[in-house]
């Protein structure tokens, strides 16, 4: 039993480093001040805004992001009128893939910025600044928000809900059972003079003691990786850890403090014969064993689900990534004569350079719950419009299972096959005229090209005729670098600057999209490393009371020379059906992991049926 608090010392530390990762890569700012986020109706040339910088007081950063993702990070951070604090050079981190530079801004020639922060605690400084701005011509949006770093707060959030649940009612209840577990020790310290408090306190010390073994020695360790790669997070780690153990150990004053009346009221007599009542001991560990394999499966599917949504989204932005797709995004709205102009421009480019896309406004993971639309309302909600030549990138397959082709010339409604009866309805709702139906395959995923790892199920989709314009009502306009390129000069020439206009790199989104995926999948591999530790010290509790109270049993039998057979197939069966129906509620592809876990049991039931003996004969 002791060795069990010595985990639950493990388990706390695991936690605590991987919260500290998590607050780590959220914060990506050069100290702990307030951001304000400026966002202007136009460009400004960096003297001007180093001007109304340095009459504010304030300093500015331009931010260049080349990647991110969970704990790999590539940031360029440009500064104008550096605060004293500031220091130029690569920024430590606990990531070793992390690398962010702060450098002095680049003054190049006409060089113009329209986004930049602001960090500053200094309200009355900021707002200066703002009036500085909308002075010289230049109106300001501005976004504020207090920048990432630990408060207690966080540790309370609902994303560590499971992780406090899972933990202090492992820790209540351990402490509990072995309280009842040293019932004979009590027993004799009572028969020699020793007070309730006296020995509640001798065995709460045992306690801290044993999961200060595990806590303390992992602490240390992550400790000296911190002071190796970046000694200024030390405090908000060390403030963490202590907080962790405080709460802790509450749980285990509470218990201590039951556990005095339960002292007191224990006799001598039935304490020192070790008289434990093994049987409800045993049925609290089932009970609390079937709350935790529910919670277990629930976080082991959902892990499966980010591991796969993870590799699926990651294989699709690749694709994505080597077409290299641009979407054209307009903070301005060009007048009627510059949209021709425009459309125009775009209409010279060939047809495998120009693509026109709208996503389903429903769209799932894999394994979220599915659901097949009737009524026309969310048919067209779920639909997806795109240009003949995506066609081949949706991967759509006809009413038998082959990769669907089509003639580039006509327009086409593609109704999947539980849908067909209702195409008339569909073509008329969605005003289609003679549109020409074709049937295919029912029940088809299809990723969203903007969103990796996420479908749309079941779609009905319209194959349009290509559009050749920078954009469109209905959606997206995907374009080649090459189109990007020259589309931006041209508006450039128009007298647009490069933020009224912005022609984005569809990758940029993906990786924010794939980031999102990475840290969900490294929160799901942290709980579930927590509750796999925690479902196996249950299991071990189960295992050594359910031997406390058949003990003395298999070793008459082992004796006598009789198998202990029935007791060891009653154990086995509890756990088993536990187990199973577990698995049928939650996930059923889980059910083949009771056989290695029956297996384990039945070795280690039929092993010690026979190392009882001694036991027995000694009197214990």
């Amino acid at each position: 039993m002791k060795k069990i608090f010595t985990l639950i010392g493990i388990m706390t530390v695991i936690f605590s480093v991987y919260f500290m990762l998590l607050v780590v890569d959220k914060s990506n700012y050069i100290d702990e001040s307030r951001i304000s986020d400026f966002s202007l109706s136009k460009q400004i040339n960096l003297e001007t805004l180093e001007e109304c910088a340095k009459e504010s007081n304030v300093c500015v950063q331009i931010r260049t992001f080349n990647n991110y993702s969970f704990g790999n990070t590539d940031c360029k951070v440009e500064v104008i009128n550096p605060a004293k604090n500031v220091k130029y050079g690569a920024v430590r981190s606990l990531f070793p893939n992390r690398h962010m530079k702060i450098i002095k801004a680049q003054k190049i020639e006409n060089r113009k910025v329209r986004y930049f922060t602001v960090q500053e605690n200094n309200s009355t400084r900021v707002s200066k600044f703002k009036k500085k701005l909308e002075k010289s011509g230049f109106e300001a949006m501005v976004t504020c928000k207090e920048s990432v770093e630990f408060n207690l707060g966080m540790l309370f959030s609902p994303l560590n809900i499971g992780f406090f649940i899972s933990v202090f009612c492992l820790a209540l209840f351990c402490t509990s059972i072995y309280y009842i577990s040293r019932l004979k020790e009590i027993g004799i310290l009572k028969l020699n003079g020793w007070s309730e408090n006296r020995i509640s306190l001798r065995l709460y010390k045992d306690i801290i003691k044993n999961t200060a073994y595990g806590f303390v020695s992992g602490v240390i360790l992550f400790c000296i990786y911190i002071i190796i790669m970046d000694v200024s997070q030390l405090y908000s780690y060390l403030l963490m850890v202590l907080f962790l153990m405080l709460s802790l150990n509450l749980v285990y004053i509470c218990v201590a403090a039951i556990a005095v009346v339960f002292i007191k009221n224990a006799g001598y007599i039935d304490s020192i014969k070790n008289k434990k009542n093994n049987k409800i001991i045993f049925i609290m560990t089932m009970a609390f064993k079937v709350v935790l394999t529910v919670v277990a499966f629930i976080i082991a599917t959902q892990l499966i689900e980010n591991a796969i949504r993870l590799n699926e989204g990651t294989k699709k932005a690749e694709e994505i990534e080597a077409r290299n797709w641009y979407i054209c995004t307009q903070h301005i709205s060009p007048n009627e004569k510059e949209e021709k102009e425009l459309n125009a421009f775009v209409e010279q480019y060939d047809d495998k350079e120009i693509f026109n896309y709208c996503p389903s406004d429903t769209l799932l993971s894999k394994y979220e719950n599915t659901k097949i639309y009737k009524d026309l309302d969310s048919i067209e909600s779920n639909m997806i419009i795109a240009s003949y030549n995506l066609l081949p990138y949706l991967g759509i397959k006809d009413k038998n299972g082959e990769l669907l082709k089509l003639d580039s010339e006509k327009e086409y409604l593609l109704v999947p096959k539980n849908l067909w009866k209702k195409r008339k309805k569909i073509a008329k709702y969605e005003e289609m005229g003679d549109i020409e139906p074709v049937c295919i395959a029912s029940k088809q995923w299809i990723m969203d090209f903007e969103t990796p790892g996420k479908y749309s199920y079941n779609s009905v989709i319209q194959i349009s005729k290509l559009e050749k314009k920078a954009t469109i009502s209905y959606g997206d306009v995907f374009m080649t670098e090459k189109v990007a390129k020259q589309l931006e000069k041209k508006l450039l020439t128009m007298g647009y600057e490069k933020s009224d206009i912005e022609m984005e790199a569809l990758s940029t989104e993906l990786r924010t999209h794939i980031s999102t995926y990475q840290t969900e999948l490294f929160e799901s591999v942290m709980y579930f490393v927590i509750v796999f530790l925690t479902y196996i010290l249950v299991d071990i509790s189960l295992f050594s009371i359910y031997y406390e109270f058949k003990k003395k049993k298999m070793a008459v039998y082992s004796l006598l020379g009789k198998k202990a057979t029935n007791d060891i197939s009653k154990f086995l069966i509890y756990n088993a059906t536990i187990v199973i129906v577990v698995d049928i509620v939650v996930n059923k592809k889980f059910v083949c992991l009771v056989i290695p876990e029956t297996i384990i049991f039945y070795a280690m039931l039929k092993r010690k049926s026979f190392e009882s003996i001694g036991t027995v004969i000694k009197g214990r």
